[in-house]
């Protein structure tokens, strides 16, 4: 890349270049640069209460969601967009010198940049006024504008080439551009979108990249999956800049990316393996919260694997709503393990049964704690409504059966909810409680 490394030694150039460009739209001006500051100042601070109060949101989080947002966003895009041009622009002086052509993307990449500098201006003033807490989660940002620069560098030759060659294409990508804006989460949240809509965000390569600019700065890490997408899409950006301009001696660089996207590759089987865990364990979740049951354990999921009875801590039904309100039957949470194909009993935590094997013992969680088992296998909530931060201690036992103790896991909550009408199982409840009169 013979090119790329002629750029980067005449830094010098296309740094006075692209700082030349900001102070040449803005000469003979008092502030100079600084009117971009001020411009983006009152536009977010125009947005944030309008936007916070239409969405619903927090206004604190959301202004520094959507300050975070309007920046980086301004970055990405007129990056882009202003690398679709910069051939026909730089045409006279690109016919008339030997300059890399590296250079006049860096020019402009650099132009960019400077601006997103004297944004930043602003966000010390909005972690001020919304008392965002900021940690050392602040570092990160640094790999995340270094993966950002490669890509967007990588991404502004390949569409600079293009658009030179078809003109059409500039005026594409801009529509795209701004089309992506608006279904791209900045004046919105990911979390306000439906659960039939997530497509916006899981199939949307600036998603990834926002989020892994913004939560650094927001106090948070950016989840795993993120990382991946944006270092894989870097990756991808820069093999395609390599097939196009290698040189002889670069031959070792499509051999090299494709072993390294494999270990990637590899890296985000694992993650998903572990993920699917983890999806398990949240879906349980979301059903108890869609039955307005909330339970709080002091211990993870995977302690319950151990051998021994288990403390809880509280379950309590929001609003103190009387338990005898809610009815399931057996069939519908079979039903319900069945269609999310959960493999092991110890997966149903918090919301179905553990079974410890070896020792004879089965943990009930609370939710199935306060059923009331009828012989017709139905079973509903007990007369109780349960105060908020009380403790529960629950143990329940089974007798040695041989034929509990070969059960598969398919069948487990069928054959122990069958077998409670005929006392094959006896449990024991401590709890403090409110009786419905």
């Amino acid at each position: 890349m013979n090119d790329l490394k002629e750029a980067l030694a005449r830094h010098q150039l296309w740094i006075s270049l692209g700082w030349n460009d900001v102070l040449g739209r803005y000469r003979r001006s008092v502030l100079g640069p600084f009117w971009i500051t001020i411009s983006m100042g009152v536009t977010i601070s125009a947005m944030g209460p309008l936007y916070g109060s239409l969405f619903s949101s927090g206004s604190e989080n959301f202004i520094m969601h959507l300050t975070l947002g309007m920046i980086f966003w301004a970055f990405l895009s007129a990056t882009i967009n202003e690398s679709c041009g910069i051939f026909n622009e730089s045409a006279s002086i690109i016919k008339q010198s030997d300059l890399p052509l590296y250079l006049y993307i860096l020019r402009v990449f650099y132009r960019q940049f400077m601006i997103m500098l004297h944004n930043f201006i602003i966000i010390p003033f909005v972690i001020f006024f919304t008392n965002t807490s900021v940690n050392l989660d602040i570092l990160l940002f640094i790999p995340a504008i270094v993966i950002t620069s490669i890509s967007l560098i990588s991404t502004g030759m390949i569409l600079a080439i293009f658009c030179t060659r078809y003109r059409d294409m500039g005026p594409v990508v801009q529509s795209v551009v701004t089309l992506c804006f608006f279904i791209t989460p900045i004046i919105w949240t990911s979390e306000q979108l439906p659960k039939g809509r997530k497509e916006f965000v899981d199939y949307n390569i600036f998603y990834y990249f926002m989020e892994m600019l913004r939560k650094p700065l927001m106090g948070t890490v950016p989840d795993v999956t993120i990382w991946f997408y944006t270092i894989i899409t870097s990756i991808k950006m820069s093999e395609s800049n390599y097939l196009c301009f290698m040189d002889d001696d670069d031959s070792w660089a499509p051999e090299y990316v494709s072993r390294l996207l494999s270990v990637l590759a590899n890296i985000q089987s694992t993650y998903s393996s572990v993920n699917a865990i983890a999806c398990h364990t949240n879906k349980v979740a979301e059903i108890a919260e869609n039955n307005r049951i909330i339970i709080n354990s002091t211990q993870p999921w995977n302690h319950y694997l151990n051998a021994g009875p288990v403390s809880f801590d509280v379950i309590y039904y929001r609003n103190s709503i009387p338990l005898s309100s809610c009815l399931f039957d057996r069939n519908s949470v079979i039903d319900v393990i069945e269609s999310h194909k959960l493999s092991s009993p110890a997966f149903f935590w918090p919301f179905f049964i553990h079974y410890l094997a070896g020792n004879d013992v089965w943990i009930l969680p609370e939710a199935l704690a306060f059923y009331h088992f009828r012989e017709n296998d139905d079973f509903e909530f007990g007369n109780y409504t349960v105060i908020n931060n009380e403790l529960f201690d629950i143990e329940c036992k089974i007798a040695k059966n041989k034929m509990m103790r070969s059960i598969d896991d398919s069948s487990l909550l069928n054959v122990l909810l069958s077998n409670i009408a005929n006392n094959s199982l006896f449990h024991k409840i401590s709890y403090i409680e409110n009786k419905i009169k």
